[in-house]
């Protein structure tokens, strides 16, 4: 999958608009309040970093010259 399509906002991730303090601060607010969203997002981030490995990259990479070159 595409790596937008890999950052699930509330599930691995907390998404903010680029350039928008006030979304910034009502995401941190957010986390503030809910100890089990942030345990969701904790667990969901751990599961997607396997997904950055040196050995996932470079397969990944290997992937596309195959695509590309066949």
């Amino acid at each position: 999958s595409r790596p937008s399509q890999r950052f699930r906002d509330a599930e691995n991730v907390v998404l903010v608009p680029p350039g928008d303090p006030a979304a910034l601060t009502r995401a941190l607010d957010m986390l503030n309040a809910s100890p089990d969203l942030r345990q969701k997002i904790r667990r969901g981030a751990r599961a997607l970093s396997a997904e950055f490995s040196w050995t996932r990259i470079a397969l990944d990479t290997v992937a596309v010259y195959c695509e590309v070159c066949p």
